[in-house]
């Protein structure tokens, strides 16, 4: 609990930093020229890798080498300060006084129609983002960072926690580490951590890490960057003038989000003329958790402009938690090796919008890749082009070299020393000065730990016990579900798993109320899993439920073994099962309104099966699952007439749905085989690495085929084609699904085989599928097509009020269609999310045959199936 309290409260994006001194040196005070502290003041000397910040109090110290040198004092919005010093054997004390910059406007050649000179800033600088972005083939660094916090206040029931945990409210918390980071295109990043150290309690150790990420606003796939295609939609730009640094004239650009949305950044950044690259940046922006503000600072490292200095601060308040965050950090020992393709592309960006004539000249040529450095002039259109094909030439070499695509390779390691290291070793890599809060923070923690050193053991030696052996049963875990794991695999690293775990499930997963049933009592499945070795899997599980009236116990077994090739499962037992095989209605709510209002929408039978899967491993790009089942199946019939409410002119309908195409949907006890198989496709599949281990993570659309045949006198045979996909576009989450498919040969005979439709009869719905279609009036045994669109609006209607916005209200457009022999239905709705926190309301049209015919409402429950009752 208590290390995702300290998550939440230690919010950081994108931090990077250096650290290393010497004897003698100079140190002093960064002000203002109205005698504020600049805290976090940039602090490099010209020529070497050796560079600091000044504290949250404006002091600094840098330790230097006897002889002559160059300072540099940065701060954002402040003209540099250039100190030449003759460096002795003792610290000089040289205090700084650093000036606004003062910021001119005119300069920028604009358009005929007056827009804003940011704009074509802006345009250059995106259509100079994806080369930024490539310009750098690997890097390495040395990378030391400090943040504090402190909890100002946390709800009642966390009371008890702090106090276990020895944490108190109003105590500065410092931590600091020191790493080395090396980083190769594409995405490939390590982080070792050389030391790390800190004042929180000896309980909580290892939950203090500050983890390194690379600062990257010219990731194309950044959506909130604001100089990348994608993030840019986001905002609105404001040209606010241009100062000199370096010889350089430097563009001031303020950002305002088009809409509210937690992610989106407010604030200034400032923009190299002629490179278009980032100069710093003084952003801040909201989260759920509270308000985050960040400084970032740019220097060239070998003509290349990257991060040095990064400041970041957060104030939380959510879920009654207060409190505040800093990190900062700066950098050291870059080692920058160059992507000639791409580092070598400057020419000056003619933008086409302004330069009418010249660009229509340049378009007309034809852009060669292999000599583009040598072009010294370049139209937006071309500069995009250019990205594409440059980015298409890297693909195929990849192809050609046979490499993998892998979306993001991460790994982190912390060295055997890291926690080991003495006051001795801090003295030298601490390139922030601690200031007198958190010099403070340090020895208080320290006295605290003393004084409660026995009960800090006591607690040590407890968790050290309850994490080398197996949680022990308890009573409600049979209520609430849990897990037991047995054997490490290695042990003198824990980390690394168990190779036997064994799970009890909760009891609401099967339990539920129903007129063919009555009380269903759904057991806890009960699971054993064994892991061979790291592709290897082997599981079984038991789950029964009891139906009290029937006076019947049903229930599954499975075994299961997955590796590396393929996956084999055997299944058998006895269910009772839903007709409509979507499950349109959750048990939840069918229990609800079949005791509460003699409602049975749901409608089931019973079967006894024996099941076997097989699913063989093919790529990231392909999954196919089949299985070939053997069933009998039972007709079920009414053993309730009514509900807790009981009415004389109301009783439950039979179990049997009405449907055209036969006189009784009841059958005869019968028995089946059948085959199902499904082949998926993700194009854009991308493998994903953390520490060694791989996932898949899909970029795009998914394409389905299945197949379902039965054999025998009841035979029939049903394929269909699916395709399905989320994405952004804007500040919309679009979902796009649609589904085709049909029988051929024999049609089925029985009623359970028709395709029926994920529909909903009720005010309250449970899924995103139709919100008014009968659960199985339009099934059908012929051709079929279904479509589900759907957009999610951060601001439409009501939530362009501020208010609606940070309670984080939603509004969504829905067109669902279905389109069988029988039948046209089209639905279209509007919704609100976000009320009370849980409910969403809808307001929708439905359309039959091709005309109007009602309006309804409904309320969305997000409620899944486990819950019965």
């Amino acid at each position: 609990m208590f290390k995702k309290l300290l998550f939440l409260l230690f919010i950081s994006q994108n931090l990077l930093a250096i650290g290393k001194v010497s004897l003698g040196g100079i140190k002093g005070i960064i002000k203002n020229e109205k005698g504020e502290v600049m805290p976090f003041a940039s602090v490099l000397v010209k020529g070497t890798d050796i560079g600091t910040m000044a504290n949250e109090e404006g002091a600094y110290e840098v330790k230097l080498k006897s002889g002559q040198y160059e300072v540099f004092f940065q701060y954002v919005g402040y003209q540099a300060v250039i100190k030449k010093v003759d460096v002795g054997e003792t610290l000089q004390v040289i205090n700084i006084l650093m000036k606004e910059i003062s910021i001119e406007l005119g300069g920028v050649k604009v358009s005929n129609n007056k827009e804003d000179p940011a704009l074509t800033i802006m345009r250059k600088i995106i259509g100079m983002s994806p080369i930024h972005h490539k310009e750098v083939e690997s890097y390495s660094l040395r990378n030391y960072v400090r943040g504090s916090f402190k909890i100002d206040d946390v709800p009642f029931l966390f009371e008890k926690m702090l106090k276990e945990n020895f944490l108190k409210k109003g105590q500065v918390y410092v931590m600091e580490s020191v790493n080395e980071i090396k980083f190769k295109q594409p995405n490939t990043l390590s982080e070792k951590v050389i030391s790390v150290r800190s004042n929180i309690p000896p309980t909580l150790k290892g939950a203090e890490g500050i983890s390194f990420s690379r600062i990257n606003f010219y990731n194309p796939n950044n959506n909130e960057s604001p100089i990348t295609a994608k993030g840019a939609i986001h905002y609105k730009y404001i040209y606010e003038g241009f100062f000199q640094d370096k010889g350089l004239y430097i563009n001031k650009i303020r950002l305002i989000p088009k809409v509210k949305s937690p992610g989106l950044y407010n604030g200034t950044i400032n923009i190299i003329d002629g490179t278009w690259s980032l100069h710093s940046v003084d952003l801040n922006w909201q989260e759920e958790v509270g308000n985050i503000k960040m400084k970032v600072i740019f220097s060239p490292i070998d003509d290349i402009w990257m991060p040095v200095q990064a400041d970041v601060l957060s104030k939380i308040d959510a879920f009654g938690v207060e409190g505040s965050a800093r990190i900062v950090t700066s950098f050291k020992n870059y080692q920058l090796v160059k992507n000639p393709k791409y580092a070598t592309i400057k020419p000056q960006v003619l933008d086409d919008k302004i330069f009418k004539s010249e660009a229509k000249d340049l378009n007309r040529q034809k852009l060669n890749t292999k000599t583009i450095a040598e072009q010294k002039e370049i139209t937006l259109k071309q500069l995009k082009q250019l990205s594409k094909n440059l980015e298409k030439e890297d693909v195929k070499d990849k192809k050609e070299k046979k490499e993998e695509i892998i979306s993001s390779n991460f790994s982190r390691s912390e060295d055997s020393m890291a926690r080991k290291h003495t006051e001795e070793f801090w003295l030298v890599e601490r390139q922030v000065p601690l200031t007198e809060i958190e010099t403070k923070g340090y020895k208080q923690a320290d006295s605290i730990y003393v004084v409660e050193a026995k009960k800090i053991n006591i607690k040590l030696k407890e968790d050290s016990i309850g994490r080398s052996r197996p949680a022990k049963f308890k009573v409600n875990h049979l209520i609430t579900g849990h897990s037991y794991s047995y054997k490490p695999i290695d042990l003198k690293d824990k980390s690394k798993g168990y190779r036997d775990n064994f799970s009890v499930g909760g009891w609401l997963e099967d339990t539920r109320y129903n007129a063919v049933e009555g009380v269903n009592i759904g057991f806890p499945k009960l699971m054993y899993r064994r892991k061979i070795d790291s592709l290897s899997l082997f599981s079984f599980s038991v789950k029964p439920h009891y139906s009290v009236q029937r006076e019947r116990l049903n229930g599954s077994i499975s075994v299961d073994y997955n590796q590396k090739f393929f996956g084999l499962g055997v299944e058998g037992g006895r269910k009772v099962l839903q007709i409509n095989n979507e499950e349109p209605f959750r048990n939840s709510v069918n229990s609800f309104f079949a005791l509460f209002d003699n409602s049975n929408f749901g409608k089931f039978y019973e079967q006894r099966y024996l099941k076997l899967n097989f699913s063989p491993r093919i790529d990231e790009y392909f999954t196919l699952t089949t299985s070939l089942q053997l069933a009998e199946r039972y007709h079920l019939i009414n053993i309730l007439n009514q509900g807790l409410w009981k009415k004389n002119e109301r009783f439950y309908q039979p179990n049997d749905p009405i449907h055209s195409d036969f006189n009784t949907t009841a059958f005869e006890t019968h028995t089946q085989m059948q085959f199902h198989g499904m082949l998926t496709y993700r194009p854009f599949s991308r493998v994903r690495i953390y520490n060694g281990n791989r996932w898949v993570q899909n970029f795009g659309p998914t394409f389905k085929l299945e197949n379902t045949s039965a054999f025998g006198n009841q035979g029939f045979n049903r394929v269909e084609l699916g395709v399905n996909h989320q994405f952004k576009w804007k500040l919309q989450t679009i979902s796009l699904r649609t589904e085709m498919g049909t029988f051929y040969g024999n049609k089925p005979t029985y009623f359970l085989d028709y395709k029926h439709f994920n529909g909903n009869e009720t005010f309250i719905q449970t899924h995103q599928d139709f919100r008014d279609l009968p659960f199985y009036k339009y099934s059908t045994a012929g051709s079929y097509a279904q479509f589900f669109s759907k957009v999610n609006f951060k601001r439409l209607l009501l939530t362009n009020i501020p208010y609606l916005q940070r309670k984080g209200w939603e509004e969504r457009v829905y067109f669902n269609a279905l389109v069988t022999n029988q039948l046209k239905h089209y639905e279209f709705g509007y919704g609100i999310s976000g009320l009370f926190g849980l409910l969403n309301a809808e307001v929708y049209n439905v359309f039959n045959q091709n005309k109007y015919s009602h309006t309804g409402f409904r309320i969305y429950l997000p409620l899944k199936s486990v819950f019965g009752f």
